[in-house]
């Protein structure tokens, strides 16, 4: 789906926390203009309060996730 979208006329495309974690999409990505906007775990949480909406938020540990996520998007 991504790939797609990267192929049509240039447009801004905001993607999910996971999107890059996912192979495929990241290599949709490796030839477009990526703008990451960095954030640290506590100004996440506050932004996303509670995370009831946010499955992987309620299910899982937060902070690993942020931490296993932080690393792919940072390369």
């Amino acid at each position: 789906m991504v790939a797609e979208v990267l192929s049509g006329p240039d447009s801004v495309v905001a993607l999910g926390g996971g999107a890059p974690t996912d192979t495929g999409t990241r290599t949709a990505l490796e030839d477009a203009t990526v703008v990451y906007l960095k954030t640290s775990f506590d100004t996440a949480r506050e932004r996303i309060g509670d995370g009831a909406t946010r499955p992987l938020m309620v299910a899982g540990d937060p902070r690993a996730l942020y931490d296993e996520r932080l690393s792919v998007y940072e390369t």
